[in-house]
């Protein structure tokens, strides 16, 4: 008996470049998502590098004493210290808000009381947030500082420090 198999060697052909091909749209897929998840991750590094030169800004607003008549002019509210500021190729904007650490409840550095109660005479603290912006990224940094003058200049400690 003769059979008749002619083109089935295209018919197969046709089926494995078939899936060869679905093989590599699915590689070249997962190959982009994953430059893209890398992307994002590198935004929001470049964010948060960019939020805490928000707060090191701040600490040198604070140092200079530029940044205490503010709080004084403003009823001791919060205070937007720096408005959106350029910054390795983002931008960071940063408040600040006079309180008290609760020194019983160190872990939780978010944890404040009216200004004006446990610290030493003549020492302030505020709640400093900084935002940094890049890209599509948004970084939140907060600290909490101790703020005094002496020898002419601001002293500023950082309590602590945390990030959203």
């Amino acid at each position: 008996m003769k059979t008749n198999e002619k083109g089935i060697a295209l018919v197969v052909a046709l089926l494995v470049l078939s899936l060869m091909s679905l093989l590599g749209a699915a590689f070249l897929t997962m190959a982009l998502t994953e430059m893209n998840v890398a992307k994002n991750q590198v935004e929001v590094i470049k964010a948060f590098n960019i939020g805490e030169a928000g707060l090191e800004a701040t600490k040198a607003q604070f140092k200079q004493n530029n940044a205490i008549s503010l709080f004084a002019q403003n009823q001791n509210q919060t205070v937007t210290l720096i408005t959106p500021t350029a910054f390795g190729g983002g931008t960071y904007t940063s408040t600040a808000t006079p309180c008290t650490p609760i020194r019983a409840q160190a872990a939780d550095l978010t944890g404040c009381t009216p200004a004006g109660t446990n610290l030493a005479p003549g020492h302030s603290s505020f709640v400093v947030v900084s935002v940094g912006r890049y890209g599509l990224a948004v970084s939140q940094v907060s600290a909490l500082l101790e703020v005094w003058s002496g020898g002419g200049a601001g002293n500023v400690q950082v309590l602590g420090w945390w990030e959203k």
